[in-house]
């Protein structure tokens, strides 16, 4: 669902997902298939999922989310 939600809003980019850095531990995975991780770093050759246009926004704080 989240996939197809994600793909539909590509142009406007209006729609976004935020989490606490466990995409794929709660099986959301098929996100990475319409966008990446949010990212604005250097990336390595062995780096999954990482963009600079990404839309999944993930941080390893569930504090920090709930003022995101």
């Amino acid at each position: 669902l989240l996939e197809g939600v994600m793909a539909a809003t590509a142009e406007r980019r209006d729609f976004r997902v935020v989490g606490p850095d466990e995409t794929a531990s709660n099986r959301l995975q098929a996100l990475y298939r319409a966008t990446g991780k949010a990212w604005q770093a250097q990336t390595l050759p062995t780096d999954e999922h990482l963009a600079r246009d990404g839309r999944v926004m993930e941080v390893l704080s569930e504090h920090l989310c709930q003022g995101w």
